[in-house]
């Protein structure tokens, strides 16, 4: 379907503006240069960076380059850039500082990716302002082009890859031996884990947990 206005705008030198269900503004900012390294990142932290280094820099990487990508992934959908902008911020607030909205945020992502698990945690809250270099990437964005349009039928699917992969609950830990001396209980895990052992001396309601040597 053309736009109603098309005609009259071609008339006037303007480039008609086309119908469908995606902004032009939005598919430049989802394939900002900005963006697709956002999009890098957080495929190689949450895939591969975690599971080798977990941590304070893996975790807070996975919400810097989240919030970088997830507003133009709502752009797409016909939401303002603004709006987009604001929404992402105020959803992360209230996921990572309240249990109720981690609760709910685990519940959607477990129905739209799998198993999935977000934890409330303030000090994620370091991360926003990773929405203002998000925001002035959307206002750089300009007219549509072939080449970024190819760009983005690239990017899309593996932009939602990488928001749907950076909450997906890692498997559980296991053992390789356990010893009981006495009333301790010490419990020796498989390589990879970043601690030595765990050792409980009330019948496994309390553990304490040596770091692994470095």
């Amino acid at each position: 379907m053309r736009h109603p206005y098309g005609s009259a705008l071609a008339r006037i030198g303007h480039p008609p503006i086309p119908a469908g269900p995606v902004h032009p503004p939005a598919l430049a900012w989802l394939g900002h240069p900005v963006t697709v390294v956002a999009t890098i990142v957080l495929l190689i932290n949450d895939h591969v960076l975690k599971a080798l280094w977990p941590g304070l820099v893996t975790g807070k990487l996975s919400d810097v380059a989240g919030l970088l990508v997830a507003p133009p992934l709502l752009a797409l959908v016909r939401v303002p850039a603004l709006g987009a902008t604001i929404a992402t911020g105020t959803g992360f607030v209230l996921v990572k500082t309240t249990a109720t909205g981690a609760a709910l945020a685990s519940q959607a992502w477990t129905l739209f990716a799998g198993p999935s698990r977000m934890l409330a945690d303030p000090t994620d809250l370091v991360a926003l302002p990773a929405l203002g270099l998000a925001w002035l990437v959307s206002r750089r964005c300009r007219a549509d082009h072939a080449v970024r349009r190819a760009r983005t039928l690239i990017i899309v699917p593996v932009a939602l890859i990488a928001v749907t992969a950076t909450s997906q609950v890692p498997p559980p830990p296991s053992a390789s031996s356990i010893s009981v001396d006495g009333d301790a209980i010490t419990v020796f895990p498989d390589h990879g884990l970043p601690w030595e052992k765990a050792v409980s001396r009330d019948g496994g309601r309390t553990w304490s947990v040596s770091p692994a040597p470095t």
